[in-house]
């Protein structure tokens, strides 16, 4: 199955490698077949739930929940702005980070108190007339700076949802997630009746977030589970719904391939140079939670340039990173800025780098409406 989009998989052929020692294993060639489809609902009779409401009044957009969420927070929290109550502001900034990192806190009553709240000091403002022009205009640029915010970082943070696919293996009574990616993943499980997926279960941080390469993951016993699945970055691979049985996580493309090998190597096999930084294993460079993680990552760690065809000896453990750009523009400067892969590599494990693919992909209804945005701000 895919990520949730406008892509079904259709079709695919996949050889099950066997796992190896230190959960490794060599990727086979597998093929996908991917369909266009429309999930929303056609007519207004057909709509099922909130969700499908909003998809149809502002067609097939799957962020619609999300994005009228963020606006009536930002609406609750511009009136405060324009009133210039800092303090209460910031206690209920507090009061919301506490909910949604610690799970003791979570709890349905609590966010309607602190919700209605809200909404009774927005009705205070309108009811006493405190609503001035200059009021508008600032609850007006707070909501649009955050709702414009929720799509660029949606688009920005997303691969492309055929990119990567779960295939179930087995159904069981528990949701059971096996990493067989390259890399290691961090998987935020959610409620089936949450529909911004804002918060998953257990809070913001969980304590059995991070699935390594090669491992599994019990997601609970209670089915169906909604899952995020995120790489370094806070880039997110893909969203899925209803699981109820064991699946494998798979890469449809994956840049790299890894294998056992007597004299384990490091060999690119594009057209291009690369730098590779050897990053210790269990580094904090190599941190899922860490922002910014490649960057800081290149920083730290010494880059090595690996020409077309070339080869680079392997001593694992490692986290190995492959980039590119600007890579030897300057003498005595390998360079590298733009991560290109990642991949957890095992003691006696050989990695060929052969680059991966880019999707070609029609323009999204998130990109539409930033578009109308800019177009509208410009016209004004």
């Amino acid at each position: 199955m895919t990520s949730l989009s406008d892509y079904d998989l259709f079709w695919c052929s996949v050889q099950m490698p066997l796992p190896g020692g230190s959960g490794s294993f060599s990727m086979p060639a597998d093929q996908y077949v991917f369909t266009s489809v429309g999930s929303s609902p056609a007519s207004l009779s057909r709509a099922q739930s909130v969700q499908d409401l909003l998809e149809l009044i502002t067609q097939k957009d799957k962020d619609a929940v999300a994005k009228v969420f963020v606006g009536v927070l930002a609406l609750l929290a511009g009136n405060l702005i324009a009133l210039q109550q800092w303090y209460v502001l910031t206690s209920f900034v507090l009061a919301g980070l506490t909910f949604a990192i610690f799970p003791i806190f979570r709890h349905q009553l609590l966010a309607y108190a602190m919700m209605a709240v809200l909404c009774a000091l927005l009705s205070k403002t309108l009811y006493e007339g405190r609503a001035s022009f200059e009021w508008l205009v600032i609850v007006a640029l707070v909501v649009l700076v955050a709702v414009i915010s929720v799509m660029v970082i949606r688009m920005t943070s997303r691969l492309d949802p055929r990119s990567h696919v779960l295939l179930k293996e087995s159904p069981s009574e528990s949701v059971v997630i096996r990493n067989q990616c390259a890399m290691d993943v961090k998987i935020l499980s959610f409620d089936p009746g949450d529909m911004m997926l804002l918060i998953p279960l257990g809070g913001l941080i969980p304590s059995s977030a991070v699935l390594p390469r090669g491992d599994s993951l019990c997601i609970g016993d209670r089915p169906p589970y909604t899952v995020k699945v995120f790489a370094n970055f806070e880039t997110e691979m893909g969203t899925w719904a209803n699981l109820d049985g064991t699946y494998i996580l798979r890469a449809t493309a994956p840049a790299v391939n890894i294998s056992r090998s007597g004299l384990p190597t490091f060999t690119n096999c594009t057209e291009t140079p690369v730098v590779v930084c050897l990053c210790q294993k269990g580094h904090w460079t190599g941190s899922l939670w860490l922002p910014m993680a490649q960057i800081i990552a290149r920083l730290v760690w010494q880059g090595q340039v690996v020409a077309p065809g070339k080869h680079l000896m392997l001593h694992g453990p490692y986290l190995l990173r492959v980039y590119t750009g600007l890579v030897g523009l300057a003498h005595g400067m390998p360079g590298g800025v733009v991560e290109k892969a990642c991949c957890a590599v095992g003691a006696g494990e050989a990695v060929e780098y052969v680059g991966g693919i880019s999707w070609n992909r029609p323009l999204t209804r998130a990109r539409d409406s930033v578009l109308s945005v800019l177009a509208s701000t410009r016209s004004a």
